[in-house]
């Protein structure tokens, strides 16, 4: 049991480490774009 809380634990961990990846790349391509706009 306590093995399975860690093992989701970590997953969610890596969930929210590609998220935060894709999410600070899509903030760079969307700087520039917003900068121009202005």
């Amino acid at each position: 049991m306590v093995n399975n809380i860690k093992t989701s634990v970590h997953y969610f961990f890596e969930q929210v480490r590609i998220f935060d990846k894709f999410r600070s790349l899509f903030l760079f391509c969307q700087g520039p774009r917003v900068k121009f706009s202005a």
